[in-house]
């Protein structure tokens, strides 16, 4: 039996397609990368890196039989944003970028055709640091897809 699964970089590149089609992001402008390092500089915010994270293979239900599963891959989106001196201003840009990507991936329950529907999402806003005298905050969203493995 040949087993079929999906790409999880091809999740990736869905999501960062939604991300850049999406007017609200465009509005904004930031740079956008896929599975390239972590921004560590405030001069690129703001700042959009995805990367493949996992994927889990959890058994289908009952009556379908051994070896037949789910796929679930799961990408990171990491959202950064910077301002001179104010913390609360940083938070503020973060917050819409957060808002404007949320949105643009929301928006395709299927990334592109890549899973078949979207299972979890959640935002968790976990970088708070300053860099070279300006205040930089990180959000990090993980989406979580759902496909069938195929094969037989």
């Amino acid at each position: 039996m040949i087993i079929t699964t999906q790409n999880v970089a091809e999740v990736a590149f869905a999501v960062e397609s939604l991300v850049k089609d999406s007017q609200a992001v465009q509005d904004i402008d930031p740079q956008i990368e896929v599975a390239e390092q972590i921004n560590e500089d405030t001069g690129r915010c703001p700042w959009v890196g995805i990367y493949p994270a996992r994927s889990a293979f959890p058994p289908r239900g009952a009556g379908f039989g051994a070896g037949f599963r789910y796929q679930n891959p799961e990408v990171f989106v990491v959202c950064q944003e910077q301002h001179a001196n104010d913390g609360r201003a940083c938070l503020e840009k973060l917050g819409e970028l957060v808002k404007a990507v949320t949105g643009a991936i929301l928006s395709d329950f299927s990334l592109k055709g890549t899973v078949q529907m979207t299972t979890d999402f959640d935002v968790e806003f976990s970088g708070y640091q300053k860099v070279n005298d300006a205040i930089m905050q990180t959000a990090t969203i993980r989406v979580v897809g759902q496909t069938t493995v195929s094969g037989g």
